[in-house]
């Protein structure tokens, strides 16, 4: 009874947090795991568990057979016993082998037994050894594009059945088998934290590749250390090659128009001609670090696919890189390919058609109708990225103060320490003793009594034994407490570091997919869709679009006409001469700046060195040397020594003759460091004109430029271009022009 208001308790939290399990704790899930295995076992139907637990029944049969592996009750069955494709023993359902209601129609390359690509976690082969993944790594990777030869053969494209080739290529050691199955209890407790990360997937899309997954061929390549079918792609995934979420079916690329009217068409024409047609889509994979390029054929059969590393390649274009995998592609074909793609920007676009067309009718493309599909799929990730990294960054903040936190226990505890410490020896302990109860240094202990202070009516003779014995036992117990702090403050110092390592991956990934969304909208932008069709499609500001795109200049070679193009033309000549102009009235007030500084820098040396003449000529005054001969040993006339001597008010005393030799020397050689000094002033002074006469002219000449662009963006508005065109020619925020065209005068 118990039990089983635990477990409503924790199916009611489920409910509550609807589809994301990922926000419940990880004791919520154990509950749940452990009632869906007693239930399985219980003999109650799989498809029963799953629709009350809402989860998919592949995630069932994993939890059984981790609980199996881990010892738990559980009666796993052969499924080489039941039909394939149904590990219940129930017979199909209709709608597995493919989707009769499809627009796409018959044959069109749903059947997910054919293409197991949406599983989401190691479902019966355990994940290989980090080294193992490495080279599966390099393998799809391959080489660069920039190291290919020439005159090599292109490699061929990717499919699971090569992955797993692969993988039994790497498997060299029977033994590796044995040892993921022994570490198959430890991923029973990891399996909270890998299923609340990993989304399940509908029942149907589940129970289409469970044929592949559980068959008599798949088991006992499972028994052999080899990955089944459907294990794949997580397996790709832990490598950093495949992206996290499923990737989409053809059917869900277009609207349903596009679906009836367009497709059948191209479905026709390459019936006719004896082509073959693919979906090609492309998706992020690797924290966003690398391009995943897949064609779906609509025939039926694997999908293909192909991973790009920009940092490998020295450059992320796309373009090159979709260019290479259709040529890939349609040089594995022996027939035509008609590859339909998603659509690009302009120039994009044209550029890949120019690269079909020079293949003659080996390959043609298609374009789905939704232009911005690409831009919102990637605005989604960017999303997902930065909830990431809030996350990351509110458990940062969460382990810092728990560090703070810990840190100040350990310092009121090593106080309480040091305390302890000094009754202890005020009670006439001997420091031997401290040091072999304590486990500390004798330097320590001397410190701790350094930071504490006897009390002022402390009596020096050593307490009764009674005491004594009394103290230490407090001592041993602050000793404990502290120690124990220590431990707390070094789990939380490794918490924090953890969490600080984890936010700068996580925002690495966010600035690096926040600088592909820029880029794309940048692109479209160009193309002249609207800023608020782009603002709707990303969930962006507008103004958040504008400042995008005014970041950056407009496409080069873009073609203007008409007047406002004129105009265009013309603004963008003024703004460039401008920002020219400005960016050398900055540099020359730099130049002004540091002629400055070094004229004030020379003034305190001419300054210091005077001061020392003076005394000197006033030493020497005091030694009885005539004015006339002080005067011609400094290079002064003898007015300026008798008006200096005037302004130090100097009261003649005694002085020894013997002094006038050396006085007379050091005079002399003052005084010609001081005029060198002057006359660097001087120079000083004449450059610092100088760059203040260019800084200027330079001052001038932008204002004057400032002006002639400013007009040209009030002729521009009069020809109703639009704000957000003139401040992406400009390279200006919006406020800024809507200041100019409101300028009185205007």
């Amino acid at each position: 009874m118990g039990q089983d208001l635990v477990v409503e308790v924790a199916l009611k939290r489920l409910r509550a947090h609807g589809d994301g399990r990922r926000r419940l704790d990880h004791k919520t899930l154990e509950i749940l795991r452990t009632a869906a295995v007693a239930q399985m076992d219980a003999g109650v139907g799989v498809r029963e568990i799953a629709t009350a637990f809402g989860m998919s029944r592949s995630t069932l049969y994993r939890w059984r057979a981790l609980a199996g592996r881990r010892g738990e009750p559980a009666s796993p069955r052969r499924p080489a016993d039941h039909a394939p494709g149904d590990r219940t023993g129930e017979p199909p359902a209709s709608g597995r082998a493919g989707r009769a209601g499809s627009p796409l129609g018959e044959g069109a390359g749903h059947d997910a037994s054919a293409d197991p690509y949406t599983d989401s976690a190691v479902t019966a082969a355990a994940c290989p050894p980090p080294e193992r993944l490495a080279a599966l790594r390099e393998r799809v990777l391959g080489e660069p594009l920039a190291g290919r030869p020439t005159d090599a053969p292109l490699p061929p494209l990717w499919d699971l059945e090569a992955v797993r080739a692969v993988l039994a290529e790497l498997t060299t050691d029977a033994g590796d088998a044995h040892a993921a199955a022994a570490g198959d209890a430890a991923a029973w407790d990891a399996a909270n934290a890998r299923d609340a990360d990993a989304a399940d997937a509908a029942d149907a899309r589940d129970a289409a590749w469970d044929a592949a997954a559980w068959d008599a061929a798949a088991w006992d390549a499972a028994a052999a250390g080899v990955p089944a079918l459907a294990d794949a792609p997580a397996l790709l995934r832990a490598a950093g090659l495949w992206p996290d979420h499923p990737l989409r079916r053809p059917h869900e690329l277009a609207d349903e128009g596009w679906l009836k009217s367009v497709l059948p068409r191209i479905r026709e024409r390459a019936r006719a001609e004896g082509a073959r047609l693919y979906f090609v889509e492309d998706a992020l994979v690797g924290d966003g670090a690398l391009w995943l390029l897949s064609a779906v054929p609509a025939a039926g059969g694997l999908r293909r696919f192909a991973v790009y590393d920009p940092a490998r390649e020295g450059a992320d274009d796309y373009l090159r890189f979709l260019e290479d995998f259709l040529q890939r592609l349609g040089e594995e074909a022996d027939t035509p390919v008609y590859a339909v793609l998603e659509p690009l920007p302009a120039k994009d676009a044209r550029a890949v058609a120019r690269f079909a067309s020079a293949s003659g009718d080996r390959l043609r493309l298609f374009f789905l109708p939704d232009v911005l599909m690409r831009l919102e799929r990637l605005s989604e990730r960017w999303r997902e990225a930065l909830a990431t990294m809030r996350e990351y960054a509110a458990a940062r903040d969460e382990t810092a103060r728990g560090y703070r936190a810990a840190k100040s226990a350990e310092e009121r505890l090593r106080l309480d320490r040091d305390r302890a410490i000094r009754s202890c020896r005020e009670a006439g302990v001997p420091i031997t003793t401290i040091v072999s109860g304590t486990g500390l240094a004798a330097k320590t202990i001397y410190d701790a009594l350094g930071r504490t202070s006897a009390p002022a009516d402390h009596d020096a003779a050593a307490a009764p034994a009674a005491v004594r014995r009394e103290r230490l036992a407090a001592l041993d117990a602050a000793m404990a407490a502290w120690r124990e702090s220590v431990a707390a403050l070094r789990d939380h110092a490794r918490e924090r570091e953890r969490a600080v390592a984890a936010y700068r991956a996580a925002k690495t990934v966010e600035e690096r997919l926040r600088l592909r969304r820029d880029k794309a909208i940048v692109a479209w932008r160009t193309t002249g869709i609207a800023a608020g069709v782009l603002a709707a499609r990303t969930g962006l500001s507008n103004g958040l679009i504008s400042q995008i795109t005014g970041k950056r200049p407009p496409a080069a070679g873009e073609p203007r006409h008409g007047e406002s193009g004129r105009l265009l033309d013309a603004l963008e000549r003024v703004s460039e001469q401008w920002r020219q102009a400005v960016a050398e009235a900055e540099e020359r007030a730099r130049v002004r700046q540091e002629a400055a500084d070094a004229c004030r820098a020379g003034r305190a040396v001419e300054e210091r060195l005077r001061q020392s003449r003076d005394q000197v000529i006033t030493a020497c005054q005091a030694a009885a040397v005539p004015i006339p001969d002080i005067a011609l040993c400094a290079g002064l006339d003898v007015t300026t020594v008798y008006q200096m001597l005037h302004a130090n008010k100097f009261a003649p005393g005694d002085a020894l003759r013997a002094d006038r030799v050396r006085l007379m020397s050091r005079l002399r050689e003052v005084s010609t460091r001081w005029r060198q000094a002057a006359e660097a002033v001087r120079g000083h002074v004449r450059a610092r004109e100088e760059a203040t006469r260019a800084w200027r002219e330079s001052r001038a000449a932008e204002e004057e430029l400032r002006r002639r662009r400013d007009k040209a963006i009030t002729e521009c508005r009069a020809a109703d271009v639009a704000v957000t065109v003139l401040a992406s020619y400009t390279r200006l925020d919006i406020s800024t022009i809507y200041g100019v065209c409101q300028a009185p005068g205007a």
